[in-house]
């Protein structure tokens, strides 16, 4: 009679193969799930931590916007008490953009537009009317204004920040304003340049119909970006991945400067 025999070991090998298997297969998803959760809590830790700063630097543009608006109404009130002192007018828009670094250049216009006084004297348009769409605006409204990005005479790309002039009787006498060039040297842009991420982090600023204000890549400035905020979300401080060059994502935070 014939008998085969299966030798125990053999079987004994195939329930350890089995229980190896088994843990590597739950090790694995263990290990999986595990890097699932922490890339997660990375992204979203990132993802706040953008939208913190923006929120922060949005901040900070606004009270900028703020004091220099603050400047140009002291400064308006200073001259509407002897509006055709030549020597009041240059000495008070000289002192307002070396005193305050605030603005690169500053002028005050009349209420036809004629440039009665300009700080510094170099870009040589005092007599000259204004002719930029800010310019016309401030003279139009007769009201503070804050501009989109415009050009200026000088061929510079600029935001304007002006304030009217009104007599103690009240008529318009013209007003007074400043500019804060994007593509120059400017307090503005030190602000935003001072990057406390050593990362590769990018802040740029657009205005309401993206075009770009602020960028470390100045050739960008005065570019328009397409829209990467639905308008729902326009009015709102949030935070949201984008997708960058290839196969990479971007993790942006944005906020609204009000």
């Amino acid at each position: 009679m014939l008998k085969l025999f299966r030798p125990k070991a053999d079987l004994r090998n195939l329930i350890a193969l089995l229980v190896i298997v088994s843990i590597v297969i739950t090790l694995a998803n263990t290990l999986y799930a595990t890097w699932r959760v922490q890339r997660q809590v990375l992204i979203d830790t990132t993802l706040e931590a953008n939208r913190a700063y923006a929120a922060k630097l949005a901040s900070t543009s606004e009270i900028f916007f703020q004091l220099a608006q603050s400047q140009l109404h002291y400064s308006a009130n200073q001259l509407s008490r002897d509006f055709n002192n030549e020597g009041l007018l240059n000495s008070e828009v000289n002192r307002l953009r070396e005193q305050t670094t605030s603005f690169n250049s500053v002028a005050v216009v009349d209420e036809q537009g004629a440039i009665k006084a300009i700080s510094p004297e170099s870009l040589t348009l005092k007599g000259m009317r204004v002719t930029s769409d800010a310019s016309r605006e401030a003279l139009t409204l007769r009201q503070p204004i804050i501009s989109k990005p415009t050009l200026s005479a000088a061929n510079n790309l600029l935001v304007f920040v002006s304030w009217p002039i009104w007599s103690p009787d009240g008529d318009y006498l013209g007003y007074i304003g400043g500019t804060i060039y994007l593509k120059k040297k400017s307090i503005l842009n030190a602000l935003l340049g001072e990057q406390f991420y050593r990362d590769g982090t990018t802040v740029y600023v657009l205005d309401s119909n993206n075009e770009v204000l602020y960028h470390q890549n100045r050739q960008l400035i005065g570019k328009v970006l397409p829209a990467i905020v639905s308008p729902r979300d326009e009015q709102t401080n949030g935070s949201l991945m984008l997708a960058g060059a290839g196969e990479s994502t971007q993790l942006a935070g944005y906020a609204v400067v009000p």
